[in-house]
């Protein structure tokens, strides 16, 4: 992912909402995933494209607790992220939600 993509007015200097480093996942043979990087803002959209194979679906996956990953970690707001499964990726979102409310006016000020 490129930092030098467009972006939204103050996007650059909002909290990352979503940090997934390190992240690999093999099935068997097959290396969907490695040591994949991603980092979403708050208040930013993103399109994860590829090719089929290049491992999108998985690296979702692992972020909603289908999968999990062979190593690397997840931050969610700058705390890291135990995503075993949907409850803990359902559980992550709640908190993550009440965090960013909690946010918003922080960051409405800096823009205003």
């Amino acid at each position: 992912m490129s930092d030098a993509a467009p972006q939204a007015a103050g996007a650059a200097s909002a909290p990352l909402a979503v940090h997934m480093r390190g992240i690999c996942k093999r099935f068997g043979k097959l290396q969907a995933n490695d040591h994949v990087e991603l980092k979403v803002r708050s208040g930013s959209v993103h399109g994860v494209v590829g090719e089929n194979g290049a491992g999108k679906s998985t690296l979702m996956s692992v972020l909603y607790g289908f999968y999990q990953a062979d190593a690397g970690e997840i931050s969610v707001y700058g705390e890291r992220a135990h995503i075993r499964n949907a409850d803990d990726a359902i559980a992550v979102d709640h908190k993550a939600r009440k965090l960013a409310a909690t946010l918003l006016p922080q960051i409405a000020a800096k823009a205003s």
